[in-house]
């Protein structure tokens, strides 16, 4: 559980998610045989995560290949652009309990 994604998803929503949007996998072997789209900026995607398959993520896409992404002193930049932070107020991160400053962003539309 993680509040990154609010507030699209709230900690503790179900989601269904379409296994098949990017494209049809041999079940076993994760190969695509199918492929059918790309990810887009701004999709929600579900991916395992790499160090341990058992879990699963939910994040948003911020890049897509040959985008260059940094992340520094809480500063994103895509392409060499700085995304914009608006300050939106402070709540409480469900997970940890903890006061979190909450921002809006525009990532490029």
């Amino acid at each position: 559980p993680s509040g990154s994604l609010e507030p699209t998803l709230q900690v503790g929503d179900f989601v269904a998610v379409n296994k098949f949007s990017y494209g049809i996998r041999l079940p076993v072997w994760e190969k695509k045989i199918i492929p059918l789209a790309k990810p887009k900026v701004g999709d929600v995607v579900v991916f395992r995560w790499p160090p341990d398959p058992s879990f699963d993520y939910i994040k948003r896409v911020i890049g897509v290949p040959g985008d260059k992404i940094s992340y520094h002193n809480k500063v994103l930049s895509i392409n060499g652009q700085e995304m914009k932070q608006n300050f939106v107020g402070y709540t409480t991160d469900e997970s940890s309990g903890k006061a979190v400053a909450k921002y809006r962003e525009n990532l490029n539309n």
